[in-house]
């Protein structure tokens, strides 16, 4: 099982040029990524 809302994030922080980023909500992207570590699924690598 990997953490999918962990990589997203990464990803997201490697494409910002800016050196300190901060988020008052998740991404749009990331919300199904939320939805599905709330229910419980699980991704395989």
């Amino acid at each position: 099982e990997g953490n999918a809302c962990a990589d997203y994030l990464a990803k997201l922080g490697a494409n910002n040029l800016e050196a300190y980023s901060s988020m008052f909500a998740p991404p749009a992207g990331m919300n199904l990524l939320l939805l599905a570590d709330a229910s419980g699924t699980l991704f395989s690598r």
